[in-house]
């Protein structure tokens, strides 16, 4: 009966600790528009000024298109100026590289656009990608960042980033009929 007891309260406390232990993380960070789910809907010709939080957020915008137009969506990756020095005399620019990718719906299946022309600003550059939207009125834009240069290259030829920085800053997203 002691072990009976004993046991019943480890298995009390445990699953206490697993409840409250995820509600304190689900407090911690959430992404209002991390998925596709959760897009946030912006109107062709406006501009949305954003912020990537954390390393590794993925934000999602979603636009609503006329058929076969031209579109043209262009992400501004943010620089930071700060002073240093004694006397604030030093001027130091810091920039990141937030990259962006178009996918379209058809059919409620979501793939990514892949008669787009695609120019990388880098970083605190602007991004572009021009499509047409043929086939589809539903798109959604994700919005990501990663480091300025990568560490090297996988075995396909694609880079690799150390993911180890701090991304809280402000972007700019636009799209526009072209």
């Amino acid at each position: 009966m002691k072990k009976v007891k004993k046991l019943t309260s480890v298995l009390l406390a445990t699953v206490m600790m697993i409840v409250f232990a995820q509600s304190a993380f689900a407090d911690y960070y959430t992404n209002p528009n991390g998925s596709t789910g959760t897009a946030i809907t912006m109107a062709i010709g406006s501009t949305v000024n954003s912020q990537i939080g954390v390393p590794l957020e993925t934000d999602y915008f979603k636009i609503n298109t006329g058929t076969n137009k031209n579109v043209k969506v262009t992400l501004k990756s943010p620089c930071t100026t700060f002073y240093t020095g004694p006397h604030y005399e030093y001027v130091n620019v810091s920039c990141l590289n937030f990259d962006v990718a178009v996918f379209k719906v058809v059919d409620g299946v979501i793939s990514l656009v892949t008669n787009a022309t695609y120019t990388q600003g880098g970083s605190g550059g602007t991004d572009i990608v021009s499509f047409n939207t043929s086939g589809s009125t539903q798109f959604y834009i994700k919005v990501y960042g990663h480091p300025p240069t990568s560490i090297g290259t996988n075995p396909l030829g694609q880079p690799i980033y150390n993911y180890n920085y701090s991304a809280a800053s402000s972007y700019q997203l636009k799209a526009v009929y072209n």
